[in-house]
């Protein structure tokens, strides 16, 4: 199983996707930590260009773990995939892969995306530093709809009942007891 975690920047694709891989014997492949291990300072530029080759590194590393069988499925934190083609890309590994891809759509009121934003910024919590409500108000202005089939989960709940819809859309059953 591949699962893309998609949606606009604060909407909690990074929480979900430590979440479920606590939940599920899946690989986590964060674009932005990737990116941070490919690129420092002053080379970091985020640009759509080192986003995609940061996807492509995601993916290679997904083929790696899925072929070899060390994971049994992964999990892919980023891209947003409001750009067109992103959805296609991670669809087309899956195919090459044999495997069911399930795209998660997480949303929020943009008012809560914008206090997660605003926190993280505040707190240096997470480790894309363009990460800002203006990133976010940008990628909204300009989003292609994520097209279907796709789970639209609402992540303005309490995480671990997010988890729990989460785990029944994907018809799973969680290998660890919630904390």
């Amino acid at each position: 199983m591949i699962v893309q975690l998609a949606g606009l920047p604060g909407t909690g694709k990074s929480t979900l996707a430590t979440e479920l891989g606590r939940h599920l014997p899946a690989a986590v492949l964060g674009k932005d930590h990737i990116r941070h291990a490919l690129f420092t300072n002053p080379y970091l530029t985020y640009s759509p260009a080192q986003d995609d080759l940061c996807i492509d590194v995601a993916h290679q590393a997904a083929a790696h773990l899925i072929d070899e069988g060390i994971a049994p499925a992964v999990v892919l934190d980023g891209p947003t995939c409001h750009r067109a083609g992103q959805i296609s890309r991670v669809a087309h590994l899956a195919d090459r892969l044999g495997r069911p891809l399930h795209v998660i759509e997480c949303v929020c009121p943009p008012a809560v995306a914008h206090a997660r934003l605003t926190q993280d910024q505040a707190e240096g919590t997470h480790p894309a530093a363009d990460r800002t409500v203006a990133l976010y108000q940008r990628i909204r202005a300009n989003a292609v709809p994520i097209p279907e089939p796709k789970i639209v989960l609402a992540t303005d709940t309490e995480l671990a009942a997010v988890v729990a819809r989460c785990l029944d859309r994907l018809g799973v059953t969680s290998r660890t007891a919630p904390s």
